[in-house]
């Protein structure tokens, strides 16, 4: 289960400085949809991949929807809540 947040990014110089979170939303079925003047993207938001062929890559990305399976980094999927 996972989220999408719209954060800013507060300047080092203010009185508040850090991130505030504006807005959360849930993912739906572990897929972003994205659109835009031209048209809609489904983007899956496991591309585990990305993270090479070693464990300590896959691991250290800390991606929620990606474990080192003992081969490669693969999709991971929740047992339970």
């Amino acid at each position: 289960r996972g989220t999408v947040q719209k954060v800013v990014v507060l300047p080092s110089n203010s009185s508040a400085s850090g991130e505030l979170i504006l807005e959360e939303l849930q993912v739906f079925q572990q897929q972003l949809y994205v659109s835009s003047n031209e048209g809609v993207s489904q983007v899956s938001l496991h591309r585990c991949h990305i993270y090479g062929t070693a464990c300590a890559d896959c691991c250290l990305a800390r991606d929620p929807y990606c474990a080192w399976d003992g081969h490669s980094c693969s999709r991971f999927y929740p047992t339970g809540k």
